[in-house]
């Protein structure tokens, strides 16, 4: 099957996916930080559980659009995908 060059709206969504997704492990990692001076609750778990599963989502998503689509080199998502990854398979 032969690749799309994609719109600039689906670049543009591409982008905000890879931006949600470092601002994700970002958040998580500060919070984790916080949690381990403090008691760990339900309500800690379920922020975490929630916020892993939007990640394995937003990977499944970059998956989904390099599938029909040839992104240039510039916007790659290698890099985020990889921190989602690293931070899925250490914490997830």
């Amino acid at each position: 099957m032969s690749k799309y060059g994609p719109s600039l709206f689906v670049v543009e969504m591409y982008l905000a996916l890879q931006e949600k997704a470092q601002d994700l492990v970002g958040n998580l990692e500060k919070k984790k930080l916080y949690l381990l001076d403090s008691n760990f609750d339900l309500s800690n778990y379920n922020f975490f559980n929630r916020v892993y599963k939007d990640l394995s989502s937003y990977r499944r998503l970059i998956d989904q659009l390099e599938e029909v689509y040839d992104f240039p080199d510039e916007v790659n998502a290698g890099k985020v995908k990889e921190t989602i990854d690293d931070f899925l398979a250490r914490d997830g």
